[in-house]
């Protein structure tokens, strides 16, 4: 399913039943190599570990760059919302 950009958070989807929860609040990301050799992003906070990796070379490295990339643009947008969330609200 192909997610567009909404730009408030009412026009956000409901999200789906998690099969593992993050707590971004202790988050730690870091870069590390796998068994293989393979440079893998590493996602723990402190309870959960989640490893993304790419699987094999090819086409399938750029789906990953790809990937990737949006990942990080939707990381992106998710802080942008949470800063709207703090940020007080002003009387007009």
């Amino acid at each position: 399913m192909v997610m567009t950009a909404p730009t408030t958070i009412s026009a956000l989807p409901p999200a789906p039943q998690a099969d593992y929860d993050l707590d971004l609040r202790s988050l730690e990301p870091y870069l590390a190599i796998d068994e293989d050799g393979d440079p893998v992003l590493v996602l723990r906070d402190g309870d959960t570990v989640v490893v993304l990796e790419f699987g094999l070379g090819g086409h399938a490295l750029q789906a990953a760059i790809d990937a990737t990339a949006k990942l990080s643009a939707t990381a992106d947008r998710y802080a942008g919302l949470l800063r709207e969330l703090h940020e007080p609200k002003t009387q007009a």
